[in-house]
C-alpha cells in the first residue's frame, strides 16, 4: 500500500466515522443534543447528487477514470439515517454519530474518492512525490489538503458507497471548512490527466 505524504495522519480503516472526536467522557462538559431529526431519506438519489464523475478516454481506452462525492451537510445527514437505518443504532450510539459528522462538517470540506487508471503506479495519490495535485478550489481560493488518506476497502464502505469496486482506489480528501464557503471545485491534476469536478452553492 502507498505510503502517505508526510503533512498526513496514519491510514484509518473507517475515518468516515471518526477522524474527529468531539468532547470526551470526563472533560466535565454536557454532551450537545443532536439537532437532526431521526428521519428518512432517500439514501441513493442523495448520494447521486452529491456525486460527480468524470472519465478520460483514449481512442477507446480509459485514461483516467474518477468518481467523487462531496461529504455535504447535506449528505452527511441522509448519511447518518441511512446507516441507522440500516444497522438500528442504539439511541446514543445515534446522538454520538450526529455529534461526531456535525463537529466534522462544521470544520472540514470532505470528498470521497475512487479513482482508477490503468498504470497502477500512477494511483498514488498518498505517496511522496505524487504525480497528482489535489486543491480545494472556493471563492477564488485554493487550499491544499489537510490530510489525504487511502481508504481500506469494508463491506461497509462499499455498501455506502457501491462505485467502489476492485478496479478503484479509494482517498478521502479533507479540507479546512471556512464560514463563507459556498461552492466548491475540487481539481485534480497529474502529469497525465486533469480534471475540474464542480458543486455550486445552490446544491447545498
Amino acid at each position: 500500500m502507498s505510503s502517505e505524504r508526510s503533512y498526513l495522519g496514519k491510514v484509518c480503516v473507517w475515518p468516515l466515522l471518526g477522524l474527529l472526536c468531539a468532547v470526551g467522557p470526563g472533560c466535565g462538559a454536557k454532551k450537545p443534543a443532536p439537532t437532526w431529526k431521526n428521519e428518512v431519506c432517500e439514501y441513493r438519489s442523495t448520494l447521486d447528487r452529491w456525486t460527480k464523475v468524470q472519465k478520460l478516454y483514449d481512442r477507446f481506452t480509459t485514461r483516467f477514470y474518477i468518481t467523487t462525492t462531496w461529504r455535504s451537510d447535506a449528505f452527511r445527514r441522509c448519511y447518518v439515517h441511512e446507516l441507522n437505518a440500516r444497522k438500528h443504532l442504539l439511541r446514543d450510539d445515534f446522538e454520538a454519530l450526529v455529534t461526531r459528522e456535525t463537529a466534522e462538517g462544521n470544520s472540514y470540506h470532505d470528498f470521497v474518492l475512487a479513482l482508477y487508471t490503468p498504470e497502477e503506479q500512477h494511483n498514488d495519490l498518498t505517496r511522496e512525490g505524487s504525480i497528482w495535485n489535489i486543491v480545494l478550489e472556493v471563492g477564488g481560493e485554493r487550499r491544499r489538503p489537510v490530510a489525504l488518506t487511502r481508504l481500506h476497502k469494508t463491506p461497509e464502505l462499499e455498501l455506502m458507497y457501491p462505485y467502489l469496486d476492485r478496479w478503484h482506489t479509494f482517498y478521502l480528501a479533507r479540507y479546512e471548512r471556512k464560514p463563507s464557503d459556498a461552492g466548491v471545485t475540487l481539481e485534480v491534476a497529474g502529469l497525465t490527466h486533469a480534471t475540474r469536478l464542480t458543486w455550486a452553492a445552490a446544491e447545498e
